[in-house]
């Protein structure tokens, strides 16, 4: 599904920072009469506007969210925008939609010392140090033990209910927080980003303990480590170590990498390969494949499936327009996409992707790869991504290997993803408004991802050395 991100800006509302200087407000702060108002219209939104809110939880949770939301407000009285950022996050996490989140007022351009100064990679959720920003001496592969007086578990403990995914999945949560950029976005709504942190390490059993400055965004660009590689959308090629084996690395289904008939026209190639070069098994890799366009993979399964399928069952709308969403603008979605159903939404029609076909079914091509196929998945598989390894787990045409992918097996809430301003504090949020169903949406009804068959948690060593134990597991098993 395409992932269309539009940036509706609120901008005939009052300024509050013009009103504080007469109510005699700090200029960072805001009142909790304008934080509540907020609170009441993404409350509004949600209901009005998101595609599925309760798919993965119930409207006395939502409610109850909303609830702690307005008496921390209450409490607190004044709050800066990025405070109110972290009271929001709560509210979409319930939400449990993994492209619904929140965005700081500045859209995550983070002024001032607050990045943390070290990148870490949870190995079975402890926390290992694997690159320095700091200016000291710091031994890569050591153990967080605290950070600030805190245990590194209960500190990441704290975090990690605020962060957003699809119903109960855990592992894209923990990929989250290894993003450095990301992990600043939260502690900085949390107001746990400090200037100072004071870390304490294990290396080899020694526990000692650093004051580390906070970074600049500016010098933590330029410390963390470039990307030596290039980024590449697709690739095809034959693993040498294996006879009539080979990998298929599908990165992304984003259109902005090739659109559709320069996709089409490369896996019409690699399928032609795969024939010709007589192969009888196919590594397909969706690690960090984080979705893009639905039609991108059907195309694909049309050569991977046995016998004919269905991508989606139901898709849907809450509205037939959202001219109530800020500043007078909506989504100007064309009334011949939409049909009322007898539950009082909307159906989507075969017009709305009249250019990327995915409703309705499709018949595997004659042609059509009928080897053995191995799918490689992490908790940054995800929408577009997850939902072609789901297809694939479901007609028992793979074998997967690697961790729970971070998308959600039954399909997601996503297509067109306003990312609104709140009017008053400035904090955006993303609210999908297109309800996806796959066609096993009840039968298999679940809250977590495609599930691994053969599960591989890579150690700290294979981090530290760049060993790829997901891959080289695959090769195992096909030998």
């Amino acid at each position: 599904m395409k992932l269309i991100i539009l940036f509706l800006l609120i901008t005939t509302c009052t300024n509050s920072r013009s009103q504080n200087s007469v109510t005699n407000i700090p200029a960072n702060q805001i009142s909790a009469e304008e934080l509540l108002k907020d609170l009441d219209t993404l409350q509004a939104w949600i209901t009005k506007a998101h595609g599925d809110p309760y798919r993965f939880t119930t409207k006395e949770k939502l409610k109850n969210q909303f609830a702690i939301a307005k008496t921390k407000i209450k409490q607190n009285k004044l709050m800066t925008s990025n405070s109110f950022a972290g009271v929001v996050m709560p509210i979409i996490a319930e939400l449990r939609d993994g492209h619904a989140q929140v965005f700081l007022s500045d859209l995550d351009v983070v002024e001032g010392n607050v990045f943390f100064p070290l990148k870490f990679v949870f190995i079975n959720k402890t926390p290992f140090v694997i690159e320095n920003f700091s200016d000291q001496q710091i031994d890569l592969g050591a153990k967080i033990i605290s950070i600030n007086g805190t245990e590194a578990k209960d500190f990441f403990d704290e975090i990690i209910p605020y962060l957003h995914r699809d119903g109960d999945i855990e592992t894209v949560r923990y990929k989250r927080l290894q993003n450095t950029t990301y992990l600043t976005r939260v502690l900085v709504a949390l107001d746990m980003a400090k200037e100072t942190y004071n870390i304490t390490l294990s290396d080899n059993g020694k526990i000692k303990s650093y004051s580390l400055n906070g970074l600049s965004q500016q010098d933590y660009i330029g410390k963390k480590k470039k990307r030596t590689v290039k980024f590449e959308p697709l690739q095809f090629k034959e693993i040498d170590s294996l006879d009539a084996t080979a990998l298929l690395d599908i990165n992304t289904f984003n259109p902005s990498y090739y659109d559709k008939g320069e996709f089409y026209n490369r896996i019409d190639d690699i399928i032609s390969d795969l024939d010709k070069g007589n192969y009888k098994n196919l590594i397909i890799d969706l690690r960090n494949n984080i979705g893009g366009e639905d039609s991108y993979q059907m195309y694909l399964l049309r050569y991977l499936l046995e016998s004919k399928f269905s991508m989606n069952a139901e898709i849907t709308f809450m509205q037939n327009n959202y001219k109530f969403l800020p500043d007078g603008k909506h989504y100007d979605i064309d009334p011949k996409c939409f049909k009322k159903n007898d539950k009082g939404t909307y159906d989507a029609t075969e017009y709305l992707w009249k250019d990327h076909p995915t409703l309705g079914e499709f018949i595997p091509f004659s042609n059509r790869f009928r080897g053995r196929v191995i799918v490689l998945i992490n908790g940054f598989t995800f929408s577009a991504g997850s939902d072609f390894a789901a297809m694939l787990h479901f007609h028992k045409r793979a074998i997967f290997i690697g961790q729970e992918t971070g998308g959600s097996y039954i399909g997601n809430v996503s297509g067109f993803i306003p990312t609104l301003k709140l009017p008053n504090s400035g904090v955006y949020v993303n609210i999908p408004l297109i309800s996806i169903k796959r066609p096993f949406f009840n039968s298999n009804f679940t809250n977590r991802g495609v599930l691994p068959d053969i599960e591989v948690n890579s150690s700290l060593e294979d981090v530290l050395n760049s060993k790829d134990q997901i891959f080289q597991e695959a090769i195992n098993y096909l030998k």
